[in-house]
């Protein structure tokens, strides 16, 4: 028994030092880095390796942080590259140029918008992130079933739940929330 608990406090003892190791001898030099060049060499000379030390000694939870951020900010990108496309594809529509295309370009923003991870878009905090999913996500599945089929219904249904997508869109952009110009 008294060997399990010497084995027990040496194993502890050496994941202690392991952590402190790390932490001291890459996140700290990282963090503090990263604080000079945000605040300025003279900042981080008077006050500035404090955070950045202590930063370092909890660098798992920021670590995370950063992924998680990284993460939510890809869906959002997703979100983004798929109005860009839709706008692209209304833009031929309007101008009428080739409906070819026009349809491809619809296809590529519902193919991205279908790629998006929702419940991690929402831990965003953009209220936006629920309307893409509740209106502009079914108006693109309605724009391409119509214009493949050459279904006027569903091109109306379409519009009728882009509508709505881009009343939430003003209604956002007057609280100053979120600024997305679209067609």
């Amino acid at each position: 028994m008294k060997k399990l608990s010497n084995f027990i406090v040496k194993l502890a003892s050496y994941v202690f030092v392991a952590y402190f190791l790390v932490s001291f001898s890459i996140f700290a030099p990282f963090y503090n880095y990263e604080y000079a060049k945000q605040n300025g060499f003279i900042k981080w000379l008077l006050l500035g390796q404090i955070v950045p030390t202590i930063k370092a000694l909890a660098f798992p939870y920021f670590e995370y942080q950063r992924y998680y951020n990284k993460q939510i900010s890809k869906e959002l990108d997703k979100i983004f590259g798929s109005l860009t496309y839709y706008k692209e594809a209304i833009s031929l529509l309007i101008n009428q140029q080739n409906i070819e295309q026009s349809l491809f370009k619809l296809k590529q923003a519902y193919n991205m918008i279908n790629q998006v991870n929702f419940e991690l878009a929402k831990k965003s905090n953009y209220d936006f992130v629920i309307d893409v999913e509740k209106y502009y996500k079914p108006a693109l599945k309605k724009y391409v079933e119509g214009y493949e089929s050459g279904n006027t219904y569903l091109i109306t249904e379409g519009d009728i739940l882009f509508n709505k997508f881009r009343e939430k869109l003003l209604k956002y952009s007057k609280q100053g929330k979120l600024v997305i110009k679209l067609n």
